[in-house]
């Protein structure tokens, strides 16, 4: 890979002597960045005249500045809305400056792994993760918070979204900056980790040793643990296998990730109302890389940012119309669980805070169970 970030180190130098900020070194390693071709073509404009229209204002705006190319990595599949968002920023912030900023999407995790990803943003040899919250946690624990079990189920998405957007979001995008990146964006598109099994759960009893597939992931962990399963860290890329060999019972993700993977294939029920954790996405930059950028530039991504997010949620939410459905006549039963069940779920979700606030502190999630509570 460095072969390929090579090839971009004359432009980085260009950049830097253009920008002049004292962010230069960020920026230096900023566009080190994998070159290629884009993977798919951006999402579509609202109309061929006003696109027009924009790109000769962004060219008039932003015709003294320096071009420069933003290099985005994700692990989402070509269709999923995580992937959509990334396609709708490239989309955006390309006619926004008219052309003085290109971007570069990488999905289907062909820059690596969401950590390898999220380490190379941190130490400025790729400009932009896409992400779920959960990998962040690596470097930035109180990310943990945007992922814990059961906190948000009882709310709904706007709420959620208010709460991300308002003081307790500064207060997430100020930890992050703390680790060297830049929270350019964190949402949800309605979007939960639901639970897929191959037993009916009808009762708490039914959870005792249910072998349910996770991620690395302490939290996560013990939730499951203390709910009575027997969890298992796997990676993702290993479950489709797993289940059709029988080695697992159960996994939770998101309705379109089981979709896109196939795993529906192998899994019997789905419980639409488990709501286990929340499948929250950040948009994260390296922080150096961000603050070289020209104020006219950052106010771009700010415009690209919204567009972004609108057009995820609106594909997520697309897509679980259509899914189900087609989930549905393949054989797999949506189900819900019941009440008892997801007061069980609740409870067994109280210690995992417990760990959280020993390791963070417990201001971080009282604040956030306030600021729920008042956005209601």
């Amino acid at each position: 890979m460095k072969r390929l970030w090579a090839a971009s180190m004359i432009f980085a130098m260009t950049l830097l002597t253009a920008c002049g900020s004292s962010g230069t070194e960020g920026a230096a390693k900023a566009t080190e960045t994998a070159a290629g071709t884009k993977e798919t073509a951006a999402v579509s404009a609202a109309g061929a005249d006003t696109a027009a229209a924009q790109t000769e204002a962004g060219a008039d705006s932003y015709a003294d500045l320096p071009e420069m190319t933003i290099h985005i990595a994700n692990t989402a599949p070509d269709k999923a809305s995580l992937n959509i968002h990334s396609l709708a920023f490239e989309e955006a912030l390309e006619r926004i400056t008219g052309g003085k900023i290109q971007v570069e999407v990488h999905a289907n995790s062909t820059m690596g792994s969401d950590r390898e990803s999220a380490e190379a943003v941190q130490m400025g040899e790729l400009n932009i993760i896409a992400v779920t919250a959960a990998p962040m946690m690596s470097f930035v624990p109180e990310a943990a918070v945007l992922d814990m079990p059961m906190v948000y189920a009882g709310y709904d998405r706007e709420t959620i979204q208010n709460v991300f957007d308002g003081e307790w979001g500064d207060k997430m995008r100020g930890a992050f900056e703390a680790k060297g990146f830049k929270l350019l964006d964190v949402f949800t598109g309605d979007a939960y980790r639901q639970l897929a099994t191959n037993k009916k759960i009808e009762t708490a009893g039914d959870i005792k040793d249910l072998r349910i597939r996770v991620m690395e992931n302490v939290y996560h962990m013990d939730f499951w643990q203390k709910a009575g399963a027997a969890p298992t860290p796997l990676a993702f890329g290993e479950v489709y296998l797993a289940l059709q060999q029988g080695l697992l019972d159960a996994h939770e993700n998101p309705l379109e990730v089981i979709y896109f993977s196939g795993i529906y294939e192998q899994q019997k029920y789905l419980y639409t109302n488990a709501n286990t954790t929340l499948f929250s996405v950040t948009f994260s930059m390296n922080l150096d890389q961000y603050n070289a950028l020209p104020d006219a530039y950052k106010q771009a991504f700010n415009e690209a940012l919204a567009e972004a997010r609108a057009k995820s949620v609106e594909s997520y939410q697309n897509n679980m119309k259509e899914m189900r459905p087609l989930m549905e006549e393949s054989g797999m039963e949506f189900l819900e669980l019941t009440p008892d069940v997801v007061e069980y779920l609740q409870e067994s979700a109280k210690n995992s805070y417990q760990m959280l606030a020993d390791e963070i502190g417990a201001e971080w999630l009282d604040s956030l169970f306030a600021a729920l509570d008042a956005a209601k």
